[in-house]
């Protein structure tokens, strides 16, 4: 969350002007409030209605409908299998909000998930007023994917276990869900531009990041190879026989050995105790 909140002297700093702003564990109260609503559903099912996203019924005067349907559970439907999926999903949302929080900090966590929850509502109104869509379940599914995807960018090599058996990267996880998810809404452009605003926070924070990984990387990568090639130019051998002049590059079937006095010997100048013996065994790579 470095594009809203830049660090900065203590003096100045925007976590102590903003500070009022911080929610500690936010990630898991909107968690608990999903799982409770969830069970709510579940047994009243007529109660989801209340909280749905109407256009019309918010024109009409509704207007908490702006706000409550960020409560709606993921998930569309009441069973026991749901119940135990929403479980499953309490528990790594409070991983995720841990871990966040310990990267972030509260303050930014906090940002971060205000600018989700103002994405899809933006999202909502547009889709609305296209008449493309209807969104009353999507903001639950897109808040967790785009928590998910900031806890996977920042820990890649986490390891969740399928069926509690198998251990599969975080990283891994996160493409099939991102494929998926695109997969789902190809070709549909509407449903596609609902998505692409819900997920603008992560990508406000994440594409930079992205760029500037590849850029360090790619620096890397040239400055090892400069490297490699001033140690060892091009043609030139490393091995290089004092007795007889072989080097690796004249004779690639001969293997060269280093004395007790430092002199680098080929395998046809070693004396023959030292071929047959151990070491023989050892010698120096480039």
């Amino acid at each position: 969350m470095g594009f809203i909140v830049r660090n900065v002297g203590p003096a100045n700093s925007a976590e102590s002007r903003f500070a009022w702003l911080a929610f500690p564990g936010l990630i898991r109260g909107i968690a608990i409030i999903h799982f409770v609503m969830y069970m709510l559903i579940f047994v009243r099912p007529e109660a989801a209605a209340i909280f749905h996203f109407d256009w019309e019924k918010i024109l009409g005067g509704e207007i908490w409908r702006c706000a409550t349907f960020i409560f709606l559970p993921p998930i569309p439907f009441g069973s026991i299998l749901g119940a135990l999926f929403m479980f499953f999903m309490l528990m790594i949302s409070f991983l995720m909000s841990d871990s966040l929080e310990s990267v972030w900090g509260t303050l930014r966590t906090s940002l971060y998930c205000y600018g989700l929850f103002i994405c899809q509502l933006a999202a909502n109104i547009m889709i609305a007023l296209l008449g493309f869509l209807d969104p009353v379940w999507w903001g639950g599914i897109l808040f967790y994917e785009a928590i998910f995807f900031a806890f996977a960018t920042h820990f890649p090599r986490y390891e969740f276990r399928l069926m509690l058996i198998f251990p599969v990267p975080v990283f891994i996880l996160a493409i099939v869900t991102a494929a998926l998810g695109v997969l789902m809404v190809f070709p549909h452009w509407p449903s596609m531009l609902y998505g692409l605003v819900c997920f603008l926070p992560y990508l406000a924070w994440a594409v930079p990041r992205l760029v500037m990984w590849s850029k360090t990387r790619s620096d890397t990568v040239a400055r090892q190879t400069a490297f490699r090639a001033k140690s060892t130019p091009a043609g030139e051998a490393f091995h290089h026989c004092e007795e007889c002049g072989a080097t690796e590059l004249s004779h690639p079937d001969r293997y060269f050995r280093v004395t007790a006095a430092g002199d680098e010997i080929c395998s046809e100048c070693l004396p023959d105790a030292a071929k047959t013996g151990p070491a023989a065994k050892t010698s120096r790579e480039p």
